[in-house]
């Protein structure tokens, strides 16, 4: 309607998102020797919405996995936290789009010894400290930072939090799983993971990422089924040695073998 009426007269206004959008035509557009590739499913989608007639293929992002484990005496003493817990772990640099807010709610209903861990930009910390001492969780969230390595704290939580807005993969979800991490994220039309993800499999899915008192209830479901949190590891951990980099790289090259010219 007339949002998108303004939206092209904003465009046609300007020579410089004109440009954008004749630089992104012609880079996408169908061409001989030319491979498209999108990071997702979600991905490919949104471009072949814009771009129909694009040839554009799926290839994930992958993951190394690691070779050892730190215990968890040791993961916690990097972090410079003590191991009393449950943990929750969040990682993102983006706290609000990759839902923050809701996690923090949900903590509110979680039982006191529960902890969450947040791992990532500190750019958003002081508005989060003042939300943080509101909700009076103080001695239960802890704002660590953007870490030089984030695998201390994957191999130190208990479980990975991913109520994601909007993510068009979601790596920290791979990760997790590849640390032995069972893991909560968002649906399908929030995260790009969860299209190759089964809901009490792999991970559990959050319908709606707004729902904290949804969120708090899957969280108290990984926490007191033991059964379910072995099965999630055991699964997560197939999928990560499904999706690494060295799998990523040998589809990249029979995508290059396809496009070289004969």
């Amino acid at each position: 309607g007339w949002r998108l009426a303004l939206a092209w007269l904003k465009i046609l206004t300007s020579p410089r998102l004109l440009t954008y959008i004749w630089l992104e035509g012609s880079r996408i557009a169908r061409k001989p020797g030319r491979q498209v590739v999108a990071a997702s499913n979600m991905l490919q989608e949104a471009c072949l919405q814009a771009y129909p007639d694009a040839d554009i293929s799926v290839i994930t992002p992958g993951v190394e996995i690691p070779v050892e484990k730190l215990s968890k005496d040791l993961a916690w003493q990097r972090l410079g936290l003590n191991e009393e817990g449950p943990w929750l772990l969040f990682v993102a640099n983006d706290y609000a789009r990759k839902g923050l807010d809701a996690l923090l709610q949900a903590m509110v209903l979680l039982p006191q010894e529960v902890q969450l861990a947040v791992v990532g930009s500190r750019k958003q910390v002081h508005h989060y400290q003042e939300k943080i001492k509101q909700l009076n969780l103080t001695s239960r969230v802890h704002l660590l930072g953007q870490l030089p390595d984030v695998t201390p704290a994957y191999q130190a939580a208990d479980i990975l939090i991913h109520p994601t807005l909007e993510d068009s993969y979601a790596m920290v979800v791979l990760e997790a799983m590849a640390n032995g991490l069972p893991v909560v994220v968002s649906g399908p039309q929030y995260c790009g993971i969860s299209r190759g993800l089964r809901d009490g499999q792999e991970t559990l899915i959050l319908k709606d990422p707004n729902d904290a008192k949804q969120l708090e209830e899957l969280i108290r479901k990984v926490l007191n089924d033991q059964i379910l949190v072995r099965r999630m590891k055991e699964k997560g951990m197939h999928f990560a040695r499904t999706h690494t980099w060295a799998n990523a790289a040998q589809q990249y090259e029979t995508l290059y073998r396809q496009a070289a010219p004969q």
